[in-house]
């Protein structure tokens, strides 16, 4: 693994995730169905065909952003020192990962301590958030995310 330090979402994050399958992919790329191949997973495919055919990111950053999602991402800083300070672990924020061999990489929120573990930040909007917090477990949707994250970082355990 290799630990780029650069600002997420800036044009060198971007580049790096040119034609490589992500976190935020993991889910597409494990997408399934009966027969064929899932429209998730065939898309996600030609994307990446299509970046490193060209070596440039579909996405550069102009793409769509709901209001919740900026919410999230503006409060993304104050949710990592809340957890420091709940839990006496210090977070090294890190700009994106990549696996060292295969076309593959991720943008954890956070590794903890000297790399044993790492956390991945979410902030929904409050009625979400409460009900996540009141059931305390992982909602499923974002468990291909962090299986993808614990693998390419080697972490051992993800928060």
């Amino acid at each position: 693994m290799t630990i780029h330090t650069v600002g997420q979402r800036s044009p060198e994050w971007f580049a790096l995730r040119a034609g490589r399958v992500t976190g935020t992919t993991a889910a597409d790329m494990l997408a399934a169905i009966k027969k064929g191949e899932a429209a998730a997973r065939r898309d996600l495919r030609m994307r990446l065909v299509c970046e490193r055919l060209t070596g440039q990111p579909a996405d550069n950053g102009g793409g769509y952003q709901s209001a919740d999602m900026r919410w999230g991402v503006e409060h993304e800083r104050a949710a990592r020192m809340a957890y420091e300070a709940r839990t006496g672990d210090l977070v090294r924020a890190v700009g994106f990962v990549t696996h060292d061999t295969l076309a593959a990489g991720c943008s954890p929120d956070g590794i903890v301590g000297d790399g044993v573990g790492l956390i991945e930040i979410k902030c929904p909007k409050s009625a979400t958030h409460f009900g996540i917090w009141q059931t305390n477990t992982i909602p499923p949707e974002y468990v291909p995310q962090l299986q993808h994250n614990l693998w390419i970082t080697g972490c051992r355990w993800s928060r």
